[in-house]
């Protein structure tokens, strides 16, 4: 197809926007002077259009015409070489793409699912009105509840592969002691601020000072955890009480709890556990709350192993209903 004059290459201007695009059936494809272009539209050429004018607009974000190249790299990559070839298969799976960082899968959460579906709205939409398609798929599709899905406790089969793959060396002590702290019911932001002192192996127990959302307590280890703190504290030599267990000195508030739910989820990925969007970080101290429950069936147990304020909040950790309708 040869190249579009350089006055035709944006498109309708937007202040023609409401006057009806001149289309043509035949060859699904417009120029704002009213020649159609002869054959489809490749969607390499329909997508420069449409971005001329999507990052052109005052309302459009660099998020949106950002997310709208991904959408059409998406669809590219499944076969698609015209606009009419995307299909709602196509606009479903990109919707419910993967990707990877660090070689972890990450699941959409319902709002970027939102997202990646205002892009192929806004893509079809600018497409339509310039006379490059008729259709606009992918608009009626069901997309989640915003918010992200609530992180279920482990089973007891999925925590032993969690040990198992915490232990990859026998030099490695950071992520089984991380592990260790979690099992004890600890988030990730106390377990960022757990120092040395708090540990006391002769006793078996850890104290989490806690934060904003959990209250102090000193929480019991099981037997690995006492194992593993021990083999971690034996590794760090003789250090000041104060000093930090599992960050590195200086590390504080969120890039501490961010480096601890990156070493939990790195814990899960390498035990094969990341298929399931519900299993995250905080699965490992759901499955501690468990525990508690199965063996006091006492909410106020629960809340109390957690440190939080609120018998709902532990109800919902563990995953169980227990107010009556």
């Amino acid at each position: 197809m040869p190249p579009l004059p350089e006055e035709e290459t944006l498109g309708r201007p937007r202040h023609a926007s409401s006057l009806p695009p001149l289309f043509c059936p035949t060859c699904h494809a417009t120029l704002p002077g009213g020649a159609p272009v002869k054959g489809p539209i490749g969607l390499d050429d329909a997508a420069a259009r449409v971005l001329t004018v999507l990052a052109s607009g005052s309302s459009m974000t660099d998020k949106l015409t950002t997310e709208v190249q991904r959408f059409l790299r998406s669809v590219a990559a499944r076969g698609a070489i015209h606009p009419d070839d995307i299909t709602d298969d196509l606009v479903a799976d990109y919707l419910d793409e993967v990707t990877f960082r660090h070689n972890k899968a990450r699941y959409p959460s319902s709002a970027t699912m939102n997202t990646r579906r205002w892009a192929v709205r806004a893509f079809f939409e600018e497409a339509r009105r310039q006379g490059l398609t008729d259709r606009a798929v992918g608009i009626d599709l069901p997309i989640p509840a915003r918010g992200t899905p609530q992180a279920r406790p482990l089973t007891d089969a999925e925590l032993w592969a969690c040990e198992q793959a915490a232990r990859l060396t026998l030099f490695e002590t950071r992520a089984p002691a991380v592990l260790a702290l979690a099992e004890a019911g600890g988030d990730a932001a106390e377990i960022a601020a757990v120092l040395v002192a708090d540990v006391d192996l002769g006793e078996g127990a850890v104290t989490f000072t806690g934060s904003t959302r959990q209250r102090c307590r000193t929480n019991v280890l099981n037997a690995w955890g006492t194992e593993m703190l021990a083999r971690h504290l034996s590794r760090m030599g003789p250090v000041p009480p104060e000093t930090p267990l599992v960050v590195s000195p200086g590390v504080v508030g969120p890039s501490a709890t961010a480096s601890i739910s990156g070493e939990l989820g790195t814990i899960l990925n390498h035990a094969g556990l990341t298929g399931d969007p519900r299993v995250r970080p905080r699965s490992v101290r759901a499955w501690s709350a468990l525990k508690v429950w199965q063996s006091t069936h006492d909410f106020a147990a629960v809340a109390n192993w957690l440190g939080s304020h609120s018998l709902d909040q532990a109800a919902q950790v563990i995953g169980i209903e227990w107010r009556l309708p």
